[in-house]
C-alpha cells in the first residue's frame, strides 16, 4: 500500500479528443484512489486588441464561455457517476495561468496530456514550460495515457548531495502510488559515471589503467551500496532483475533502458539546485526528457522556487 497522499489534483485539459479524455480519466482515477479533490482547468489565449469586442460583446468572454461548455461536455461521465470536481477556464498564457492555479490552491499533482510533437521527444512548449517552472509534480501523459503496464523509477542516491538524495523517497512513493493505481510492474534504475573518466582517453589524467579500474570499482561499489540502502524500505534489492545499475551518463542510458523495457511511465526528478527562481531544470533532466518516448512524472525537490508569481 502506497504511503503517498494527494489532497488536491489539477488536470489541465487543452484539447477535446482522446488525449484530453484520457488525461481526465487518469486524473479522476487518481483522485478517487487518494480521496483527493479534483480541479479541471484550461486557458484560452487572450485575443489581440483588435478583436477585443465583437458586436458589443467581449470576445475574450465568449472564448472562455465556449471553452467552458466544451469542458462540461467532456466531464459528462464524471457527472454521471457523481464524482465531484470544480471547473476553471481562464484567459492568458497557458503555462502561467496553470502555475498560478497550482500556487493559489496548493496543488499536489498536475496532470496533462503531452502535446503532440515529432520525435525526438514528445513534449511541446507548454509541456516544457510546466516541467521547468511548475513547483508541484507534473504528470505528462503520452497520448493522454492509456494502460500502464510498466513503470520505471529513475533514482539517484547520493549521501553527499542532500538535494538529490531527498528526491529519491518521493520518486519511490509516487512509483508506489502509480503501481497501486495501475497494477503495473516496477523497475528502478540508477545511472552512474566516474568523475574524470572523460579525461582518460587523451592521457590528460595521469593514471595507469589499473589505477583507473580500481577507482571505477570503488565508485561502482559505493553506488551499489547507496542504492541497496535506499531500496530496503521498498522491499527491493540491487540483485533483483527489476533493479538496474547502469554505467554511463544518465541522458544516454536512462532513455535507452526505458526503450528496452517498453516503459509506459518514467518517474524522475528534474531539478538539481533549489532556492533560485532562475534555476528551473538541470541540463541532464532536459536531455533525458528530450529523448524518451513515454509518459513522464517529473518531481522537483522541496524548496524549488517558481519564477511565476
Amino acid at each position: 500500500m502506497s504511503t503517498m497522499k494527494l489532497k488536491r489534483i489539477l488536470v489541465h485539459l487543452d484539447g477535446r479528443g482522446r488525449a484530453a479524455a484520457g488525461a481526465l480519466a487518469q486524473a479522476a482515477a487518481l483522485a478517487q484512489v487518494c480521496g483527493a479533490r479534483l480541479k479541471i482547468i484550461d486557458v484560452v489565449r487572450e485575443p489581440p486588441r483588435r478583436l477585443a469586442r465583437l458586436g458589443g460583446r467581449s470576445y475574450r468572454k465568449l472564448l472562455v464561455e465556449g471553452r467552458r461548455e466544451q469542458l462540461e461536455d467532456l466531464c459528462a461521465e464524471l457527472d454521471a457517476r457523481g464524482q465531484p470536481y470544480t471547473l476553471d477556464v481562464r484567459s492568458g498564457v497557458p503555462f502561467v495561468e496553470v502555475i498560478r492555479a497550482v500556487q493559489a490552491e496548493n496543488i499536489d499533482l498536475l496532470v496533462k496530456a503531452s502535446e503532440r510533437r515529432s520525435s525526438p521527444g514528445i513534449f511541446g512548449s507548454t509541456d516544457m514550460s510546466l516541467l521547468r517552472k511548475c513547483p508541484c509534480p507534473v504528470l505528462l501523459l503520452k497520448g493522454g495515457g492509456g494502460r500502464v503496464r510498466r513503470l520505471l523509477a529513475a533514482v539517484d542516491p547520493d549521501p553527499e548531495d542532500a538535494v538529490r538524495d531527498s528526491l529519491n523517497p518521493r520518486i519511490m512513493a509516487f512509483a508506489g502510488l502509480m503501481r497501486e493505481l495501475t497494477d503495473a510492474s516496477l523497475d528502478v534504475a540508477h545511472a552512474w559515471t566516474l568523475v574524470g573518466e572523460d579525461l582518460m582517453g587523451g592521457g590528460a589524467l595521469k593514471l595507469s589503467g589499473d589505477e583507473f579500474r580500481t577507482l571505477a570499482r570503488r565508485e561502482r561499489q559505493a553506488r551499489m551500496e547507496a542504492l541497496e540502502q535506499m531500496l530496503v524500505p521498498h522491499g527491493l534489492a540491487v540483485r533483483s532483475p527489476h533493479v538496474h545499475l547502469l554505467k554511463g551518463h544518465p541522458e544516454d542510458v536512462l532513455p535507452e533502458v526505458a526503450r528496452k523495457l517498453s516503459a509506459d511511465l518514467l518517474i524522475m526528478g528534474t531539478v538539481g539546485r533549489v532556492g533560485l527562481a532562475g534555476v528551473f531544470m538541470g541540463n541532464t533532466a532536459e536531455s533525458i526528457l528530450s529523448r524518451v518516448n513515454c509518459s513522464v512524472l517529473a518531481l522537483k525537490p522541496e524548496g524549488f522556487v517558481s519564477p511565476v508569481e
